[in-house]
């Protein structure tokens, strides 16, 4: 039995340090027997404490049931049974008889009888939570941590006993747990049972049920309780202490429950062929030997209330050597399957397993062992072996795995050698596999392969037919220039060197008595898939990084080059197989101006791999690395900014720049290799970009654009072309560009002489409907240009048309642009500058009044035409010889209008050609009138009803056909054409809130054409704010809630919370877009303070002396409340401090002491309690004092040296006064050669690990510890203790 318990002991460790948060959060097969606590030994002795002080009684009913319970002493023979390692307790357990073991004491101990009332159903409780545990725990001074209650108060209770007149229909999860009672019958009452409610009751020999009951769910047949369930019969609890032989279970049973039999004392058992399901920790520390199965079950599979299924279902049996039939159909072994089976030294894994859970095999006596092929998953610390606490020889040191040939394996867990020397098998065929073992971080073998050897580079195998460096020779770490061959030969033998293993070439730290200041550069080989974690961490002086030849390179681990701040440029550019970036792997590792070149296929980038801004990623945006750093970048998961990129766009050169979240190009001339040059078409996007610019300069006379290019065309997105764009410097017939259009699209600023000196094929200029503005000179000496477009254009500079007297042509301009004095003069600067157009026909469009002075002015210059349109547009397309007038008809835009002829100065209509002057449209109005031209409908987001507008056609002329069409392309509302000359506009329900615009366009009888222009808006539905709780809360121990009202248009979340403290409650609007706070015209988020008070203590009783010097006075300690507070000192009520003695006192004086209990995270601290005053001793009065005899010296205490470290603690712990510590959740926490982190690495804590401090430095922020027989040192930052 004991060393079955210390066996127990050795597992729970693994399990605590190795499984994952949820498998702790279950019954995990711990025996508890681990107790450390030294303050309960006296009490163990059985002191005869007065219990009259506690209350041993209360209630333990469900909610509505009324259970209660009652503890009192009884006279049965109880014994606690301790085994002692030095001064520290190894384990302890209870007995009905002494136990004279070797190195165990026995103590006789108080026995106690629980008796239950009342009736309904009891209530659950976990494992260190029943109402009777917790009272004991207090008058045993037991503390409530860990598993103590469960396991070393529990046991006290060797009787249960119902009274006759109860009448409780449920017993509650955990409520009998490892008492120590030896009978046990259910009252005729109880229907059900909760989990784990009599595991672990070690001598149990006898269950029974007292009467029928049509209700129960249960039975008990020979001492066994049985559960009937959906299709089968669960095992689920058993006398653990009936049967010490071999036990058969019955051949009707499909499921053995959770912990059913753990710690049973049969040494074997059957297992019947009806079994289907063997679950978590059924036989865990039971007295098993062999275990036959006649059928084949799975685990965890029915009837499992684990959430890790299976788990260690015989985990712990210390005894266990022989498994017979182990079932062949098992996929998965579950975690902590055999996990501290210190006797089990072989075992064949069946050929249909393809997953091994954590810990399957760890602290088993297995040395050697074979992974089938079809395994694909190994989890976390599978063959870990502990060293065990009481000193004793680990149970193995070694192992060897063997994986079969045409392994499956895709993925191993970290750990899972711990402790061990191993070796571990491949064939060499099984490449995939065999690298992902070692990619792992473990080092495999292959059969009759010998590795190469080098002067500078440590070889270790990749997989069966490829190397990675892991390490570096003496010579090595002296280079300064490493390159990483391609290939290394050993014999006859070429392997392919395929990665650079964890820290190869790191330094410690990044200061230079740590940093590895030695390599300047390293030169990557072709055969490079990998780069490990912290490969190149620390090398501070490395200042060149040769990717070049690595193009087979696909992961670069986290940290690999961090801090490698001297290199300036990173160009990764030839690893276009590269996918993987870990975190932080270039942290640090830039200058400011650094540049990084990425290739195309990066797919995951990890966290803050750069992090600085200034940092330029070159990066070609179609790529599938662009994408994957633009998500990055929007998750804020790291931070650097994007370089522009070079590049040949059909026969154009261009660049790109990115900003405010896009990209954007600019067209920056031809391409070096164009040979088609005569026609330049600027396009919408280049690789999904949108081209904005064309460069200054672009295409003017540097490379001599000029003479080549005849027809240009910009594309719709360009919104700037750059001085000089298209410029020719000479003017001369070498000039070739004949015409300029614009595509529809955004506004464009045209800049200086941007077509410049183009004498003799540039005839046209046709921005269409494009809005331009233009700079200074724009067209300066292109003299050809007979016919310019530009009726939107809303500026223009200095000398736009210099030189262009002699030019007989047409003007189409906006003749409400704003001009410069200077724009039609042949100058930028002076101001009595002949003028430039003096030949021209010029069509001025705009409301006659409204045109400027400069162009009207220009009908009374030269022989110019001045045409101003009074409203009126052109179109270009028509033929101005087939006029009278020779001059184009204008169409009206707007209103239907016709027109009616040219007038000129004098009011005359024009009929024959026109001459030099100025003349103006005429418009005749229609016969109808349309009203209102502009109609505006709205309705609020959401609405049911809508609301159309009403359009009235009216006929002003009897002789008028009464009739109209109205024709729309919108979307937004509909027409509805009414029978009284009216028309109805209905707006379009279901829109999202906004502002929506179209026309309508009314042809009336006269076939005249009339706007109507309609503005649809969607107000934002307002949602009335929701009111603050202004509820006093107060911590209950339970969740509480701020009351926010309900609406289905907000998300309320951080509203329901259960400690003390002051919270934030967010209430977000579901739909952003379309709703908003009403008054509050604004969607942003509420956030409303909750606040939940910590609550009141009592105070506890005064204090009481416990010893007292002549300058020192000790009180008694206050054990802690149920609060979980424990007691503060005081002497003046104000100053306390959480020890109870108080030095530095006066002989002879007496003080006011007080107690309370101490705040916590829920709970204010409690009032004072009523003063007390003691004295301290008094010297006698006597004048002589008689001169002491020396004490002999005692020996010098040898002071600890601890193997392995740079530094030893300044302050040792003495043996029993050790501090204990947890390293906290979620991290493992590295152990280090010194107290700092710029000590060398020697080892790792998992989270969640209890570890014993040993020393500490001068402040106590450090502290040394043995962890797996390696000492080192931890942060106490990342303890808990």
């Amino acid at each position: 039995m004991k060393r079955r318990l210390l066996a127990s002991i050795l597992s729970l460790v693994m399990i605590l340090s190795l499984l994952p948060a949820t498998a702790m959060a279950n019954e995990n097969g711990d025996t508890g027997d681990a107790y450390t606590a030294e303050s309960n030994d006296s009490v163990e002795g059985g002191s005869g404490e007065d219990t009259t002080a506690y209350t041993l009684s209360g209630n333990c009913g469900a909610d509505g049931s009324n259970v209660t319970w009652k503890l009192e002493q009884n006279d049965d023979d109880l014994y606690c049974v301790t085994k002692m390692t030095g001064d520290t307790t190894s384990w302890r357990f209870y007995e009905n008889k002494p136990d004279d073991e070797e190195g165990s004491t026995t103590n006789k101990v108080q026995a106690y009888t629980l008796t239950i009332s009342g009736e309904g159903a009891m209530a659950n409780y976990a494992r260190n939570t029943t109402p009777w545990g917790l009272k004991l725990a207090k008058l045993l001074k037991v503390e409530t941590t860990d598993n103590n209650v469960s396991d070393f108060c529990s046991p006290h209770i060797t009787q249960v006993v119902f009274t006759e007149d109860s009448n409780v229909t449920y017993i509650g999860a955990h409520a009998f747990r490892s008492t120590s009672i030896r009978t046990f019958e259910f009252p005729a009452s109880v229907e059900s049972i909760g989990d784990y409610a009599f595991i672990m009751c070690r001598q149990l020999e006898s269950i029974t049920a007292a009467g029928s009951n049509d209700n129960r769910e249960f039975y008990v047949e020979d001492d066994v309780v049985y559960q009937p369930y959906d299709g089968g019969l669960a095992l689920r609890f058993f006398p653990l202490a009936k049967w010490t032989g071999a036990y058969e279970i019955k051949d009707d049973v499909t499921a053995l429950g959770s912990n059913s039999m753990q710690m049973a004392e049969f040494t074997s058992v059957t297992i019947p062929a009806s079994v289907r399901s063997i679950n978590s920790y059924a036989f865990n520390s039971s007295a098993i030997e062999s275990v036959i199965f006649n059928g084949v079950p799975s685990f965890g599979t029915e009837f499992e209330n684990n959430a890790l299924p299976g788990a260690g279902a015989f985990s712990s049996c210390e005894n266990l050597t022989t498994i017979k039939n182990f079932p062949q159909n098992v996929t998965k072994l579950p975690n902590n399957l055999f996990s501290g089976d210190v006797s089990l030294t072989g075992f064949i894994i069946p050929d249909s397993v393809t997953e091994i859970g954590n810990s399957a095999f760890a602290n088993t006596g297995i040395t050697e062992i074979e992974i089938p092929a079809g395994v694909t998953t190994i989890g976390r610390g599978v063959f870990s072996t502990s060293v065990p606490a009481d000193g004793e020889d680990a149970v193995r040191t070694k192992i060897a795995v063997n994986f079969k040939k045409s392994s499956n394996l895709t993925s191993i867990g970290s750990a899972c050698f711990d402790g061990l020397s191993y070796k571990a098998t491949f064939d060499a065929e099984d490449t995939l596999a065999s690298k992902v073992f070692s990619q792992a971080g473990y080092q495999i073998s292959f059969y009759g392969q010998t590795l190469p050897k080098d002067d500078n580079l440590v070889y270790g195998w990749a997989d069966a037919s490829s190397l990675m460096v892991v390490g570096l020779t003496e010579k090595g770490k002296k280079e300064s220039s490493i390159a990483i061959p391609a290939t290394a030969n050993a014999g006859d033998e070429t392997y392919p060197v395929v990665g650079i293993g964890d820290s190869v070439f790191a330094g410690t730290a990044g200061d230079d008595a740590h940093a590895n200041t030695t390599l300047k550069s390293v030169k990557l080989g072709a055969n490079i898939e990998f780069i490990g974690g912290r490969a190149f961490k620390y090398c501070t002086e490395l200042t060149t990084v040769d990717f070049s030849s690595a193009a087979k390179l696909a992961r670069i681990g986290d940290n690999a080059f961090y801090d490698a701040k001297s290199v300036t440029a990173w160009d990764l550019s030839a690893c276009t197989k590269l996918t993987t970036v870990e975190d932080s792997a270039f942290l640090y590792g830039f200058s400011t101006t650094t540049t990084i070149k990425l290739p195309d296929s990066i797919t995951s980038w990890g966290k803050n791999v750069i992090s600085s801004a200034p940092v330029k990623v070159y990066v070609d945006v179609t790529s599938t690395t662009f994408t994957t750093l633009v998500s990055v970048l929007d998750k804020k998961s790291d931070t650097f900014t994007f370089g522009g990129e070079t590049g040949v766009y059909e026969n154009l050169a261009y660049e790109t720049q990115y900003k405010n979240g896009k990209y954007t190009v600019t067209i920056t001339g031809f391409a070096s290799e164009a040979t088609e040059k005569d026609e330049v078409v600027i396009p919408d996007e280049i690789k999904g970009m949108k081209v904005t610019a064309v460069a200054e300069k672009a295409f003017s006379d540097a490379n001599e654009s000029y003479k080549q290019i005849k027809h240009v065309t910009i594309g719709k997105n360009v919104s700037q072309i750059g001085n000089y764009a298209f410029a020719s410097s000479r003017g001369s017939i070498d000039g070739t560009l004949e015409s300029v259009t614009f595509d529809e699209g955004v506004p464009v600023s045209v800049g200086t002489r941007a077509f410049q000196k183009y004498k003799d094929n540039f005839t046209t200029f046709d921005a269409g409907n494009r809005e331009l503005t233009l700079g200074d000179n724009v067209f300066l000496g292109s003299s050809a240009l007979t016919r310019i477009n530009i009726p939107n254009v809303k500026s223009l500079g200095k000398g736009v048309f210099h030189g262009h007297e002699n030019t007989e042509g047409t003007l189409i301009i906006n003749g409400e642009a704003a001009c410069d004095p200077l724009t039609f003069k042949n100058s930028t600067g002076g101001t009595n500058a002949a003028d430039s157009l003096t030949k021209m026909t010029i069509y001025a469009l705009g409301s006659a009044s409204e045109v400027k002075d400069e162009v009207k002015a220009l009908g009374d210059i030269g022989s110019n035409i001045l045409c101003l349109t009074n409203g009126g547009v052109i179109d270009v397309t028509q033929d101005v010889n087939a006029t009278t007038t020779g001059l184009y008809t204008p169409v009206y835009n707007g209103d239907g209008k016709v027109f009616d002829g040219w007038y000129d100065s004098n009011d005359q209509k024009l009929t024959t050609k026109a001459s030099h002057g100025t003349y103006t449209a005429e418009w005749d109005g229609s016969a109808y009138t349309v009203a209102p031209k502009k109609v505006e409908l709205s309705y609020t987001y959401g609405a049911e009803t809508l609301t159309a507008g009403t359009v009235t056609v009216e006929a002003s002329d009897t002789v008028a056909k009464p009739s109209f069409t109205a024709a729309t392309s919108s979307t937004y509302f509909t027409v509805t054409k009414n029978e009284n000359m009216t028309f109805s506009v209905t707006p379009t329900s279901g829109l999202d809130a906004g502002e929506y615009e179209g026309t309508i366009v009314v042809t009336t009888g006269d076939s005249a054409t009339h706007t109507v222009s309609v503005t649809l808006t969607v107000a934002k539905k307002s949602i009335p704010v929701p009111s603050e709780d202004n509820t006093k809360y107060t911590y209950t121990g339970e969740n509480q809630t701020y009351q926010v009202e309900a609406n289905e248009a907000y998300t309320v979340t951080g509203n329901v919370k259960k400690d003390a403290g002051e919270y934030t409650v967010t209430i977000k609007l579901n739909d952003k877009d379309n709703t908003v706070w009403e008054g509050k015209d604004n969607a942003e988020d509420l956030e409303y303070a909750f606040v939940i008070d910590k609550a009141a203590q009592d105070a506890p009783a005064a204090p009481t002396l416990k010893d007292r010097s002549y300058t020192s006075i000790t009180l008694n300690e206050v054990a802690a409340n149920d609060n979980g507070a424990t007691a503060e000192y005081s002497m003046d009520g104000e100053n306390w401090q959480p020890f109870p003695t108080f030095t530095g006192l006066t002989s002879g004086t007496t003080y006011t002491f007080y107690v309370r209990y101490a705040a916590t995270d829920n709970y204010n601290a409690s009032p004072a309690s009523d003063a007390v005053k003691f004295t301290t001793r008094r010297h006698s009065s006597a004048t002589v004092t008689p001169t002491p005899t020396p004490e002999p010296t005692p020996e010098p205490t040898p002071v600890p040296e601890y193997e392995g470290l740079s530094v030893q603690p300044t302050t040792y712990y003495n043996e029993g006064e050790q501090p204990t510590y947890t390293v906290t959740d979620g991290n493992n926490l590295n152990m280090r050669g010194g107290p700092g982190t710029d000590y060398d690495k020697i080892g790792q804590v998992p989270a969640s690990t209890g570890v014993t401090a040993l020393g500490t430095n001068e402040d106590g922020s450090w502290v040394v510890v043995n962890y797996n027989g390696t000492y080192g040192w931890l942060k106490t930052e990342f303890l808990n203790g």
